[in-house]
């Protein structure tokens, strides 16, 4: 750690530093350092050969050494060191008794201990990726309390984003063409037992109708505050 002589777990892309889980809380509690991004990896891992500052996440077994994913990509972009074959560096996982449940590396990084589980998807995460790229789950629960990708499910014809649900089928479709009667439900529905098949809501829009509702609202929020801060200066 920079700041103290305990072992450094995490380090921070902005300050470009090393620290200890309670040093780093402590510098960056409040204020604009409170936004700098970092990662979490594990007590006395390997550095990366190249840079000496980053930690390693993959050894290539071709040259036998220990990169960082940057590294990786930038020393095995071109030529014969493009064929190369990685291994990932993971923290290893800790022995579990009879009947404990058995630890998992994060879903997002897969190098460290996946510590926190999501509350949505239920999938363990390290506090880090949790924290930075994990802060709102694509996945609910639906009303049967089976989870739904609600914000990356796409059309199962054409990709674009899902409207509506074959309640039947149970696949994803658009609304592309519809009102048209050419849309992708229609047209992969036209024969056969298919043609009995009906549609329902995609999950996904009621949280689009949510999401927009909530938008109106901060928008009338900041307009009233816009107000009230030109009448101020008027009264001055």
């Amino acid at each position: 750690c920079v700041e103290c002589e305990d072992v450094a777990v995490r380090r921070c892309h902005d300050c470009e530093e090393h620290y200890c889980d309670a040093d780093f809380e402590r510098l960056h509690a409040k204020g604009r350092k409170s936004r700098h991004k970092w990662v979490r990896f594990p007590a006395y891992a390997t550095v990366c050969v190249e840079c000496e500052a980053l930690h390693a996440t993959r050894k290539c077994q071709h040259c036998q050494e220990n990169y960082c994913d940057a590294h990786a990509k930038s020393t095995h972009a071109k030529g014969r060191r493009k064929t190369h074959e990685w291994e990932i560096i993971r923290e290893e996982l800790p022995e579990v008794g009879p009947g404990e449940q058995a630890w998992t590396h994060c879903n997002s990084c897969k190098v460290v201990l996946g510590t926190d589980p999501c509350d949505d998807c239920g999938k363990y995460y390290c506090d880090a990726c949790l924290a930075q790229d994990h802060k709102v789950c694509d996945v609910v629960l639906d009303a049967e309390g089976d989870p739904v990708n609600v914000t990356k499910d796409k059309c199962s014809q054409c990709h674009r984003p899902a409207t509506r649900v074959c309640e039947q089928c149970e696949l994803s479709y658009c609304s592309n063409g519809v009102k048209l009667g050419e849309g992708c439900f229609e047209t992969t529905h036209k024969v056969g037992n298919r043609v009995t098949h009906s549609t329902k809501e995609h999950p996904r829009m009621e949280l689009i109708r949510a999401a927009i509702l909530v938008q109106r609202h901060i928008r009338a929020l900041n307009a009233r505050r816009w107000v009230k801060k030109i009448l101020k200066t008027r009264h001055r």
